[in-house]
């Protein structure tokens, strides 16, 4: 009997301690995910005082959707990059780019987009409640460069580019890394981390219902190609339904908006009582560790190397609240 609590104590600790390196591991990518936009801060700020970058461009909104555009694609995937090297994966064993190739999968690409909907409408229905209050949720302003090179720009810098580079790290690095944890750790976690990386209050509720569903997705279908067109598909339709309803200003394009976003969650609410009837909810692999999964996840989020990026973030919402 001794024994066997000795073995039991010498796993959990060799299980805990390895969470607290995984943590790490990925602490690392979210640090370079911070220090890319940290360090194009400090760059731009010289280049202005150089005069290299005048005031006009520092107020074009097309300049600086290029310039985020190429600061993202540095952040996420030299972030992704770092973690599957600490942890000693390849990409290409990690992550399966497979397409769509039955029922099931069109079925979670609908469902997924419907929850991203559904969540707007709920963060947008607290936004109204908490309106003028301290605790009003709120985002930074993004600017929408004019014309339609300007306008596509823009779409590639909120639909492309986050739905290829985000779910590289964050449902490819970040979750693959995490799967020898157990699936639901590797959901839970992935999904907390993708939430906070957005560092407002208005999207981070919705940020955890989309990174869950993405993350579900990535995990019941094996491949990432899947939340990559949930995630595409999302940022897409409400760029074009927002500068839809800003460009016609009509009350019947609204009603039509309203109509086409309450068909697709009620379509997807239809779609997830079917799968889930047909494949359970949450059903993964059981977990092999004998450690407690709130442990394991507690040790992963705030491992030393992570406490940086979750500074990060809390000073970013304080911020954010502060300055508007």
């Amino acid at each position: 009997m001794e024994n066997n609590q000795f073995l039991t104590k010498r796993q959990k600790y060799f299980e805990g301690k390895a969470a607290t390196k995984t943590g790490n591991h990925i602490g690392f990518g979210l640090l370079v995910f911070i220090g890319v936009y940290v360090l194009s801060q400090i760059a731009a700020s010289l280049l202005m005082q150089a005069g290299v970058i005048t005031a006009p461009l520092v107020y074009d909104p097309l300049f600086n959707t290029i310039y985020s555009t190429v600061i993202s694609l540095l952040a996420f995937l030299g972030g992704g990059l770092v973690i599957f090297s600490a942890e000693r994966k390849s990409v290409y064993d990690a992550i399966s780019f497979r397409k769509p190739k039955n029922g099931d999968d069109y079925t979670l690409i609908i469902i997924g987009v419907g929850v991203c909907f559904a969540a707007s409408y709920v963060m947008s229905y607290i936004a109204y409640i908490l309106k003028d209050t301290v605790l009003e949720p709120k985002m930074p302003d993004v600017g929408i460069p004019k014309g339609i090179a300007g306008f596509l720009a823009y779409l590639l810098m909120v639909s492309v580019i986050p739905a290829i580079c985000e779910e590289f790290m964050f449902r490819g690095a970040v979750l693959q890394s995490l799967r020898k944890f157990g699936d639901r750790t590797a959901l839970v976690v992935s999904t907390v981390l993708f939430a906070l990386m957005h560092a407002n209050l208005m999207q981070i509720p919705f940020a955890l219902a989309a990174g869950f569903v993405m993350g579900y997705a990535a995990l019941k279908t094996g491949s990432l190609l899947v939340p990559i067109i949930i995630h595409f598909c999302n940022n897409l339709l409400a760029t074009l339904f927002s500068s839809f309803t800003q460009t016609f200003n009509s009350q019947t394009v609204d009603a039509f908006i309203v109509f086409a976003e309450l068909a697709i969650i009620a379509l997807a609410i239809v779609l997830a009582v079917k799968f889930i009837k047909k494949y359970g909810f949450l059903r993964f692999a059981p977990q092999i560790q004998i450690s407690s999964p709130a442990v394991l996840r507690a040790r992963i989020l705030f491992s030393p190397a992570s406490i940086p990026f979750l500074c990060y973030v809390a000073l970013n919402i304080i911020a954010v609240q502060l300055t508007r």
